[in-house]
């Protein structure tokens, strides 16, 4: 919310793909990133009006305020503004990992 809302540095629409699908095709990460048929369903919805981040860089474990759902591969992790305890994804590697 903060580039969007207060600062008015980005459209939400301009947020939303440099967080999603631009991030993705960066990482090279098909099949992620955008809504489509065939794709893993990741997704995010958030109250725009309330939706800011409270985690700092001494305080990090802080979920952002106003996020309502999260799903990750189809399965709620977040519900209603909640943790759910599921643990339905993985760790995601770009083209450029490289095993130590």
């Amino acid at each position: 919310g903060t580039y969007v809302r207060e600062e008015g540095l980005l459209t939400w629409e301009e947020a939303i793909r440099k967080l999603s699908g631009l991030a993705a095709e960066i990482l090279g990460l098909e099949e992620r990133g955008t809504l489509a048929e065939g794709h893993f369903a990741d997704l995010a919805i958030f109250d725009p009006e309330e939706i800011r981040g409270v985690a700092t860089f001494e305080d990090p474990f802080h979920y952002s305020v106003g996020m309502r759902y999260v799903l990750v591969n189809g399965t709620p992790v977040v519900d209603e503004g909640e943790y759910t305890g599921a643990l339905p994804g993985r760790a995601l590697r770009g083209p450029a990992y490289v095993p130590e």
